[in-house]
């Protein structure tokens, strides 16, 4: 009788391998069970980390799945409730009718003078007018000018094209699926995620400044360099 009632069910909370705590099963060993079954789909979960990727990852090496299987970014942060800003950036980018379609470009970072996130922004208006395509830019980090980028953000209505995340603990899976990385940056010390970037073999633009200059960086082909404040550089 169990069974049979989970014949075209859905199950969205499903925690399995690869996971921070020992779990029973893996992904795999999951969805095999679950197709046996008769089930429509189901949902992977994890506590600590965006499973998207895994879900992907079934996709791939199981091409012949009839189950629908759900990856998504966790909605509930280590103090306990949801997180406006995530739930914002799972409407927007990767988790409805658009999943999987709109590329964005990805900058994390201080919300501070340093990081010169304005000329990003006024590129990015740029960008968008010349090449009239859905385009997203997310921009993770914290700092006291978030409340004037947002203003300016408004105030030129790419409010729907503009996400500001708050700093995220794993930013891994961002940098990953990411069209573009960029950093505007006046001055680096050690530019850790940008490096990141690098290495992940994602197509980034670096302003060359002290820190990040083309002569510190010029080992990766994937980086390209321009000139600080410019604006029509970028785009």
């Amino acid at each position: 009788m169990t069974i049979e009632l989970l014949k075209g069910s859905v199950d969205n909370h499903i925690h399995c391998c690869p996971h921070i705590n020992q779990r029973s099963t893996n992904i795999f060993q999951v969805v095999e069970q679950a197709e046996r079954l008769g089930m429509y789909g189901i949902g992977l979960m994890d506590n600590f980390s965006n499973t998207s990727g895994y879900a992907s990852l079934v996709k791939k090496y199981k091409p012949s799945l009839k189950l629908k299987v759900f990856g998504g970014l966790i909605m509930e942060p280590p103090s306990g409730g949801v997180d406006y800003e995530v739930v914002k950036i799972a409407i927007k980018y990767g988790y409805n009718k658009i999943q999987n379609k709109t590329d964005y470009i990805l900058s994390i970072g201080r919300l501070t003078e340093q990081k010169n996130h304005l000329m990003l922004l006024k590129s990015f208006i740029q960008i968008k007018k010349k090449y009239k395509k859905k385009l997203l830019l997310v921009l993770i980090g914290e700092g006291h000018l978030k409340e004037n980028l947002k203003n300016f953000v408004k105030i030129n209505k790419i409010e729907n094209d503009v996400i500001f995340l708050k700093n995220l603990q794993n930013v891994l899976n961002y940098i990953k699926s990411c069209k573009l990385f960029v950093q505007t940056s006046l001055w680096e010390g050690q530019p850790n995620v940008l490096i990141e970037a690098l290495l992940l073999k994602k197509q980034v633009i670096s302003t060359n400044c002290p820190g990040q200059s083309k002569k510190n960086l010029d080992q990766f082909t994937n980086c390209h360099f321009l000139k600080i404040n410019s604006i029509n550089n970028l785009s």
